[in-house]
């Protein structure tokens, strides 16, 4: 997220309710922002390698869908890189 003041947030949208969005950043910690501050918005790519299931077997490839399931998300796989 690009902000009149010239800042850049960037971080997994958490909440997109009304006037305010709120992201997780990478250390964590969570910023609210008004979305009429926000210039312009994109998504960026995964932190997870395009070519990671061809270097996994399947056993593998089965725990971490396993783990990954295990994962809380409150803001809904709907919001995930929604504009």
């Amino acid at each position: 997220l690009e902000m009149d003041s010239g800042l850049i947030h960037a971080g997994i949208i958490k909440s997109d309710e009304g006037t305010r969005l709120s992201l997780q950043k990478p250390d964590g910690s969570i910023v609210v922002v008004d979305k009429s501050k926000i210039e312009d918005r994109a998504v960026g790519k995964s932190g997870m390698p395009e070519d990671l299931v061809k270097k996994l077997n399947k056993s593998e490839i089965r725990d971490l869908v396993e783990f990954l399931s295990t994962l809380k998300n409150t803001a809904g796989p709907a919001a995930h890189g929604k504009k």
